[in-house]
Order: structure tokens, then C-alpha cells, then sequence
């Protein structure tokens, strides 16, 4: 659970050039680190700790 709450705390999302991004790993914003953790947190019930996520761009 920690490391859910580590991984939402550091793959923070900024904007560049080439859109949201990434600010650990670089990839478009939410990357699978973020999904995952926040996927973990729903599922035991820590909701308020999840974050809202940005509907995923199915062309990428």
C-alpha cells in the first residue's frame, strides 16, 4: 500500500511540448506506474488517496 502511495507522490504529471507527461518516467501522463497504483488503491478502498485520471487516448 505504501508503494502506491510513493508512486502517486513522484509520477506527478507536468505539461511540455509534446503534451502531459510523465515527470519520473517520461511517458504520456498516466503512465502504467500510475494506473496501477491508483487501480490499487480503489480496489482497497482508499479512495480518497486515489487520484482522478485522465481518460486514456486510445490512438496511443
Amino acid at each position: 500500500m505504501a508503494a502506491a502511495f510513493l508512486v502517486l507522490a513522484r509520477h506527478v504529471p507536468y505539461h511540455s511540448a509534446l503534451g502531459v507527461r510523465c515527470r519520473i518516467c517520461v511517458w504520456p501522463y498516466p503512465c502504467a506506474a500510475v494506473r496501477l497504483a491508483n487501480d490499487v488503491l480503489v480496489r482497497t478502498g482508499h479512495l480518497d488517496r486515489a487520484v482522478t485520471l485522465p481518460p486514456i487516448d486510445p490512438c496511443c
